[in-house]
């Protein structure tokens, strides 16, 4: 930036300039810090290694071991995935038989239910036949009975009215006799009424 644009600028935003390149700064002083010890460490290889031959034939070395053990991490992993499909399969057989055994217990179950309640059902069937053929004769005795005892009260009510009205014409005709006796000539216009 030039002077004139540095002048131009307020306090807080001189002070913010100052803190992204202090903060620049600190991140430039890392990075290099960081590669210093990347060339530390790689100057130390080479020196134990003793020459560029043995560091490159080191890091071939680590790279076959790195591709082993990837090899093997793959290879673990392959059958750790073939282990869990198997359980997988397993555990899904042995809820199926599961599952399986429980619906051939419950249609078991249902059908005894249903056995059962069907029995229930023709034994309160016949229990109710039973008990409606026995209301039925009583019924029949009961009505039998008070048809008896009504016929018997009608032909003494039978009885006893022809009587009381035999007994009722009897007096009457006697009434009628004695006014008759008493009146003969009023016998003589009954006789005479009588012949026409």
């Amino acid at each position: 930036m030039r002077d004139k644009e540095l002048k131009r600028l307020s306090r807080s935003e001189l002070l913010e300039i100052l803190l992204d390149q202090a903060q620049e700064i600190e991140q430039l002083k890392k990075e290099t810090e960081e590669q210093n010890k990347q060339i530390e460490n790689r100057e130390i290889q080479i020196q134990e290694s003793g020459t560029i031959a043995e560091a490159s034939l080191r890091l071939t070395n680590i790279f076959e071991e790195a591709q082993k053990a990837a090899d093997l991490y793959l290879e673990n992993a392959k059958r750790f995935s073939e282990e869990k499909t198997m359980a997988a399969d397993a555990y899904e057989q042995e809820h199926k038989a599961k599952a399986d055994e429980i619906m051939n217990k419950t249609m078991e179950d249902s059908r005894k239910i249903i056995y059962d309640a069907k029995e229930e059902a023709d034994k309160t069937l016949e229990t109710a036949k039973e008990e409606a053929a026995k209301s039925l004769a009583d019924s029949k005795a009961r009505a039998a009975q008070i048809l008896e005892n009504t016929k018997a009260k009608c032909e003494e009510m039978e009885t006893k009215a022809k009587t009381d009205s035999q007994a009722y014409w009897d007096e009457v005709r006697q009434k009628i006799q004695n006014v008759i006796d008493e009146h003969e000539d009023l016998k003589e216009l009954i006789t005479r009424i009588s012949e026409k």
